[in-house]
């Protein structure tokens, strides 16, 4: 996943047009990826079988992109957290796997509104224990 640098707030002083040029490339460096389609809207998910680590104890994991992720392919839900989620955003799930195009090809695969919340959805999907439904979503909103 493409991540774009953190703006922080910057503080210049009279005269110091270096800091100033090196902030203007770098927002002139995140436009150009934007324009070129790279806009930091996507997060992979997979409905996988990860029923007695997590769903016991109900602690999520954490993946090295940040997404953090809770899995159950044999129940019908999969909750999915990332800050970049929004309650009135949309997403779009991009099949990777054949078992997942099936998933969504059967229109068992959603996220009703009422499971959309910032920072976390809950999808449903069918509840039948193939742990290769892999899928890219793209987040926009």
């Amino acid at each position: 996943m493409a991540q774009f640098p953190a703006l922080p707030p910057i503080a210049i002083a009279p005269g110091d047009w270096t800091k100033l040029f090196q902030h203007l490339r770098v927002m002139a460096t995140t436009v150009n990826r934007m324009l070129q389609g790279k806009l930091n809207a996507t997060l992979n998910v997979t409905l996988d079988d990860f029923e007695a680590m997590l769903f016991d104890d109900e602690t999520p994991m954490l993946f090295d992109d940040g997404t953090v992720m809770a899995f159950d392919s044999n129940s019908s839900g999969t909750v999915i957290e990332d800050a970049r989620l929004t309650s009135t955003g949309a997403g779009v799930f991009d099949p990777m796997t054949a078992n997942a195009a099936a998933e969504l090809g059967a229109g068992t695969l959603y996220v009703t509104s009422a499971n959309r919340r910032d920072g976390r959805w809950t999808t449903t999907h069918a509840a039948n224990g193939q742990a290769d439904r892999t899928f890219r979503l793209i987040m926009v909103g």
